[in-house]
């Protein structure tokens, strides 16, 4: 089910001063997926393009983007369909809720020189993470908010979730 964009609530803190978060004033688009595997909240997920095209399968169920995982159909890895990022845990079968714009907590990974805020992220070759840009053919599914240390290995970072699926 999509979340409507028609009503916005455009305030960052209540009435007591205090912050509301991430959710509120971002714009941010959630939808819910069916999980075709395992994934954790924070991952990166893409549609999962080998399953049989019945019901819609294909647009609904999602597993770990990785740039290393074929992601059938002449795709060469789901890092090409990737979606959003899991807000919560799921297991093969479960629904999970995916943020498809907007900001989110997610996996990022970095090669030894580090990231810096508002540099283009694509899906890395570790699964459910994303890393950034190469200049290889991939999509950009989003962009750090939070710097990532050079050394800091895979973390959960703020990032805006470029829509790439509606």
């Amino acid at each position: 089910m999509s979340t409507s964009s028609l009503i916005q609530y455009l305030e960052s803190t209540d009435a007591a001063g205090a912050s509301l978060g991430l959710t509120p004033s971002n714009r941010r688009v959630e939808e819910t997926f069916i999980a075709n595997g395992t994934i954790t909240a924070g991952q990166w997920v893409a549609l999962d393009f080998t399953v049989a095209n019945t019901d819609g399968d294909k647009s609904l169920k999602v597993v770990a983007a990785d740039g290393n995982a074929s992601a059938g159909a002449g795709i060469t890895s789901t890092a090409s369909v990737v979606v959003g990022v899991a807000l919560v845990d799921a297991v093969a079968g479960g629904k999970v809720e995916v943020v498809v714009r907007g900001f989110a907590e997610a996996s990022v990974t970095e090669a030894g020189a580090g990231i810096n805020v508002g540099d283009a992220l694509q899906i890395s070759n570790t699964a459910g993470s994303a890393a950034i840009t190469t200049g290889a053919l991939v999509p950009v599914c989003g962009f750090l908010v939070d710097a990532l240390a050079a050394a800091a290995g895979t973390a959960i970072r703020t990032v805006y979730v470029k829509a790439n699926w509606s």
